[in-house]
């Protein structure tokens, strides 16, 4: 079942600022999505740290979907980002929610801008 809502993210050589973004998304009171990540060619690939692959496997085997995509070579920031919501739109989402690599998010922070954004702002 494709959820309501598509978090996407690009990364490139950050691989633990990569696992702290997903503890916080694991940690989202909306439960209502999907996480996108396109690794743009990091110097050692993501699956490669263990930090990374527990919380992708903490993700899955609590029934969220992770799709995971690494480039071949580097896009840069704007061609990865494209390339990420290329990826998305295949799937019926009513949201897509792009979000930094670096970032560490409250724990409605999902919630509250969906609550936003069906209030007409």
């Amino acid at each position: 079942m494709v959820k309501e809502t598509a978090v996407l993210i690009n990364v490139r050589d950050r691989p633990s600022e990569i696992a702290l973004l997903l503890s916080s998304l694991y940690n989202q009171t909306d439960k209502n999505f999907d996480v996108y990540i396109l690794d743009d060619c990091s110097g050692t690939p993501l699956q490669a740290y263990h930090f990374f692959n527990c919380m992708i496997n903490l993700f899955k085997c609590n029934g969220f979907k992770i799709y995971l995509n690494r480039t071949e070579f580097p896009h840069g920031v704007s061609k990865a980002r494209q390339k990420i919501v290329d990826i998305a739109l295949k799937q019926p989402y009513k949201y897509l929610c792009r979000v930094d690599d670096d970032v560490f998010l409250e724990p409605d922070f999902l919630e509250r801008l969906i609550k936003v954004i069906e209030s007409g702002y």
